[in-house]
Parts: C-alpha cells; sequence; structure tokens
C-alpha cells in the first residue's frame, strides 16, 4: 500500500474490486518466488486456488503498482532485509487522482492502438461438448466454464468470455459464474482482420466473420455499460508526469497493468527519443546567441564513414524548404534543419549543454544524428527535462519518496528537493511576475537555461501545439499547453512531451521488441491522444498560466523568408520575441561574437546572412 495518499475513486476504471484483489494476490505471490520464500510447486497451487480473501475494513487507497515496485526498491536499496520486516511507512508523491487518470489514459491508448489495427482472433478456442463413452456428448456445465475462465490469464480492466452461441447478427458469451452477455454486429464492427500493422482486412458483414462457437476472447464496458469486444493489447506505452516546480513525481505508469508485466517502461526502457530531443538542440543554439529568426538550412546531408553505405537523412514529407527560420523549423519538425543546426553549434558543444536538463553525456550518440534523437532516453528523464522549459529554466530533479516513517511514526527520512521560483515566472493575480528575481522557498533549484531563452523556447513549443505536429493538442481548448511529438524510425516509437505550468508530462507508446507501430501511429497520432487523455483529466477546473515575458525582451515583426527585421507596413511579416540586445544582429551581416554566462564562453554565432549564403 501507498501510505499518505488520499482514497479517489475512479469511476471510469472498468477493473472490478475481485480483478485488483487477483493482481494484487498473483504480485504477492510472484515476489514470494522470486525471494524464496515458496517453492514453484506451491506458487502453482495458490495461484490455481479460488480466491476466498475478502476486504474488511479499510480498503487500498490506490492501486499504483509501478510506483510501489519503485517503493520497494528504493526501500531495499536502503534498509535491505529490515525494510520488509520494520513497518515502515512510506509518504510518496503520488497524487491520487493523477495517478488514476494516467492509469486509465495508458489503459484507453493502447485498446484504442489495438482496435485501430485489426482483430488478431481468440486468444483459444475450447471444445464446448463432453465425450464420455456411456452417455456420448454433452455440453459443458456453467462449473466447466467457469474453470476455464478461472484459468486465463487476469487482464486489468478487460473481462474473459467464452462464446457459447454465434448467429448471424448476434453472440452470446457467457463471462462466469451464470452471466451471460449479448453481442451484436455493431459491437464487432472493428474487428477487421490483422494483417500487419499497415493492413487490415475487410469489415466484417456478420458476427460469423469475427466469433465461433467456443471462442476465449475478452469483453470491455463502454460509458453506458454496454459490452463490446476488445483483446489484450500486444503494443507497450508508459506515461509519467512531474511537478516542474520540484520534480515530484505525480503519476507513474509504465505498462498497460502491473499485473500484467512488472517492467516499468516509464524508469528502465531506454528508447530513441526521436523528434522529442530536438528542443533541446534549438535550447543549446539559443543559448549559444541564436535567435528563433536565425535560419537554417533544411537540405540534404549525406555523412560517408569508410566501410559503411553513408547516412542520408531526410525529412518526414519528404522534401527539402531551404532556408528556413528556427520557429518554423521546430514546429514543423524539420530533420534536415536540426542537423544542419546541430552541425553548426557543434556535436561536443551541444552534448555539454543538454547535460544541464539532466541527461547522461556518455549516452549520447557523438554525431549528427543526435539531432534526430537516436539518444535512447527513459520517459521519466524525458519528463524531467522537459520541466525545464515549463518552469522557466530551473533544472529539477524528479522524486518518489516524500518521506519515511519507523512503525512508531518516527521519522527517518524526509526530501528536500530543489525548487524552482515559481513567482519568477508566471503571473499572479494583481500583479506581474519579475522573472529573474525573488527568493525561493527552501532550497532554490539551479537555473540551467536564462529566462530569455527559456520564453523563446516556451513560445516555439507552444507553436507546435498551435499550429505544428502536436495541433491535435488544440482540441483541450487551453492556451498554456506547449510540447513536441517524437517518432523514431519506421515508426517503432511515438512520443510526446509537453507542459503545462503544473504539470511535466511525456506520453511513449512501442512495441517491447522494436516491432513498426504502422505508418500513421506518428507522435501526433498514438502518443499524443495518450497525453492529451491525462492532462484533460488533471486540468479539468485549473485556470491558464502564462508566464510573463522577461524583463528586456521586445517583440519585433521579421521577415517570413530572410528572418531580418521588417517594417510595419509588410503584411507578410510575422512577430518574432528577442532580447533587446539582439535586434541589432538582425541588420548585421559581421559574426558577432557570443555572450558570456556564468562563466562559460559561447561559440562565435554567424549572422544571417553568412549562415545561409
Amino acid at each position: 500500500m501507498l501510505a499518505g495518499i488520499p482514497k479517489t475513486p475512479s469511476t471510469n476504471n472498468p477493473v472490478s474490486d475481485p480483478q485488483r484483489a487477483r493482481i494484487r494476490r498473483d504480485y504477492v505471490l510472484g515476489r514470494m518466488l522470486e525471494l524464496g520464500r515458496i517453492d514453484p510447486a506451491a506458487y502453482r497451487e495458490a495461484r490455481a486456488a479460488p480466491d476466498a480473501a475478502r476486504l474488511h475494513g479499510r480498503e487500498l487507497e490506490l492501486d499504483a503498482g509501478y510506483a510501489a515496485e519503485m517503493v520497494r526498491r528504493e526501500m531495499a536499496a536502503r534498509y535491505g532485509e529490515e525494510a520488509y520486516r520494520a513497518g515502515y511507512r512510506v509518504t510518496t508523491s503520488i497524487a491520487s487522482e493523477a495517478q488514476l487518470a494516467a492509469q486509465d489514459a495508458v489503459r484507453r491508448a493502447l485498446l484504442a492502438y489495438d482496435q485501430r489495427h485489426g482483430y488478431r482472433g481468440p486468444e483459444r478456442r475450447i471444445d464446448l461438448m463432453q465425450r464420455d463413452a456411456a452417455d456420448g456428448a454433452d455440453g459443458l456445465s456453467d462449473a466447466d466454464l467457469d474453470r476455464v475462465l478461472d484459468g486465463a490469464d487476469r487482464v486489468a480492466g478487460l473481462t474473459a468470455g467464452i462464446s457459447v452461441g454465434v448467429q448471424r447478427d448476434r453472440a452470446e458469451v457467457y463471462i462466469g459464474r451464470g452471466q451471460r452477455v449479448a453481442l451484436r454486429t455493431e459491437e464487432v464492427r472493428w474487428a477487421r482482420p490483422f494483417r500487419d500493422a499497415d493492413r487490415r482486412g475487410s469489415p466484417p458483414r456478420a458476427m460469423t466473420d469475427v466469433l465461433s462457437v467456443g471462442d476465449l476472447v475478452r469483453l470491455k464496458q463502454d460509458a453506458e455499460g454496454r459490452w463490446m469486444l476488445a483483446q489484450r493489447p500486444a503494443v507497450s506505452g508508459a506515461l509519467v508526469s512531474v511537478s516542474p516546480l520540484d520534480g515530484a513525481i505525480l503519476a507513474i505508469v509504465g505498462g498497460y497493468a502491473f499485473g500484467e508485466s512488472q517492467f516499468n517502461r516509464a524508469v528502465d526502457a531506454r528508447r530513441p527519443a526521436g523528434s522529442t530531443f530536438k528542443p533541446f538542440i534549438y535550447a543549446a543554439a539559443l543559448d549559444a546567441g541564436w535567435t528563433p529568426a536565425s535560419l537554417v538550412r533544411d537540405e540534404p546531408v549525406s555523412r560517408v564513414a569508410s566501410g559503411s553505405q553513408g547516412w542520408r537523412p531526410r525529412n518526414f514529407d519528404g522534401k527539402n524548404l531551404g532556408p528556413i527560420r528556427l520557429r518554423p523549423a521546430l514546429v514543423q519538425s524539420r530533420n534536415l534543419a536540426v542537423i544542419d543546426l546541430l552541425d553548426q553549434v557543434g556535436v561536443d558543444e551541444a552534448i555539454r549543454f543538454v547535460a544541464r536538463f539532466g541527461f547522461d553525456p556518455a549516452a549520447m550518440p557523438r554525431g549528427l544524428s543526435l539531432a534526430l534523437g537516436t539518444a535512447e532516453i527513459s520517459p521519466l528523464q524525458m519528463a524531467g527535462a522537459y520541466a525545464v522549459f515549463a518552469n522557466g529554466g530551473y533544472r529539477i530533479e524528479p522524486y518518489l519518496i516524500r518521506r519515511i516513517e519507523k512503525a512508531d511514526g518516527k521519522p527517518v527520512f524526509e526530501t528536500a528537493p530543489r525548487r524552482a521560483c515559481e513567482e519568477c515566472w508566471f503571473r499572479k493575480p494583481g500583479r506581474s511576475a519579475a522573472t529573474d528575481a525573488a527568493p525561493v522557498p527552501g532550497r532554490a533549484a539551479t537555473r540551467v537555461l536564462r529566462a530569455p531563452e527559456a520564453y523563446q523556447m516556451h513560445t516555439m513549443l507552444q507553436d507546435v501545439v498551435r499550429v505544428g505536429t502536436g495541433a491535435r493538442a488544440r482540441a483541450l481548448g487551453r492556451e498554456d499547453l506547449a510540447g513536441k511529438t517524437g517518432t523514431t524510425d519506421q515508426v517503432r516509437d511515438s512520443w510526446f512531451c509537453g507542459y503545462q505550468k503544473d504539470f511535466a508530462t511525456a506520453a511513449w507508446m512501442g512495441f517491447d521488441d522494436f516491432s513498426p507501430l504502422g505508418s500513421g501511429e506518428t507522435g501526433g497520432q498514438a502518443a499524443i491522444e495518450m497525453w492529451m487523455d491525462f492532462m484533460a483529466e488533471v486540468l479539468a477546473g485549473r485556470p491558464e498560466a502564462i508566464p510573463d515575458v522577461p524583463p528586456g525582451m521586445v517583440q519585433v515583426r521579421v521577415h517570413r523568408a530572410s528572418g531580418t527585421l521588417a517594417s510595419s507596413t509588410d503584411s507578410t511579416a510575422v512577430p518574432e520575441w528577442l532580447r533587446e540586445d539582439q535586434v541589432g544582429s538582425l541588420l548585421d551581416p559581421e559574426p558577432r561574437e557570443g555572450i558570456e554566462i556564468e562563466g562559460v564562453r559561447r561559440i562565435e554565432v554567424p549572422s544571417v546572412i553568412e549562415h545561409v549564403y
């Protein structure tokens, strides 16, 4: 049990109390087997035994298996075997409403993906006829069917059933303990046969195209209580959300259900980040003195290494736009443009810079492919890194355990997280924020990105949601959302990392064996739906939070094509945010010396004209 978390019922969670109990029982038995407390024979016998346990008195406050396992590991690392005997009480940072929203968002997204890609057929087929030498054939009784269902794997949110009658327009499915439910043709309409990640068979015209008598299948109930055909997801996913203020892990889900797989993909999986890594390359350029109006080349790149066939990256749409400003290059997620940008910033300089966000420099590929997100990163690392953009430039350290007490209530540990300066970034009612000022209560987080560059990155990532690859998130109807889509080679990973003032959230979807998701399952489709589902729930009723413009910044108008200053009468000009001292650089064709921050000298930044021509 995760202590210190208020009980919050979830009306959207279709998992019943008996199912939850069985999931918890199976996990405990698995841990006992792993620790040598029981032998394999006792483990199998206990799993096969019917559930006799019932809740008495206090109920489980929150089902958060992945978080609980993280706590168990940490406690075992701190206290060894004593962690299991001493009766420690652990208070976590998990917010119950956010955790339940995350769990539901992951499950819905994985089930929706499965439906988009077709029906893989029943899990098995059962011979419903018993044959006896004396009495001949007779149908299986309900008790016989119950034994079959009791032996089926339990999948959270899904009910196992056996089709016992199939006609052209309806089917009868036995779901246990004497209960039968009816399915109509429209409730299996989605079940086109799965061919591969990009192909499905023809839509079913009759129930008999989908089900046969004896099929062991999965069902789920919709919001109206109607039973629908479903299937256990083959795809995996993860979602983690942290507080940008101090790094508290508010929600973490590492798969469809902890009882289904204990592998925590939110923490332990390392997957290529794809285009969700691009903002850190752009931030490195801004930190070095570039502006969102500076131009890069969206043009073909070719690198040939000895003994290889070479590296010839391309844009997702196959087009090359030539010179393009940094802002639209990021908003449109132009691959060739960010490669050119990294080439000019320098790979080594960029790696040193991104380490500020919590990334391990040793895990960064030392080549231009870094710009396309070939670094393998966990969703938790990505959420922590995006928190820097959300809080105005402060690095926070994600944490899960707030407090540890002994059995007698005596505290033995209490975290003291470093906190970003909330008042320095977001305006409060009746006054403006002083973006570079204000003391922070407790331990102050380290600023790793200056306020002007943080604001420029924030507005660029907002544009990704407003008019770019993340535009689907506009459906949430909020103006304070920002983020970036990410898709890896052959669509093996789908990412969306984004934030609002109170939540920095990373959502990921992919197959554990790195199979392709399918051509349509980019970060702007699969992962963003999971992210949106979660954010819609946790942001409901929260006012929008808009950061103040940092002191010393001005909004100017620049030419859409060249990025140079435009006149107020130029109807094709677009607005851009710059530091006051950067305005002159849009007119000066000569290279200028890089800025110096915190004792670190930056590279020289080429002018717009020299850069392109």
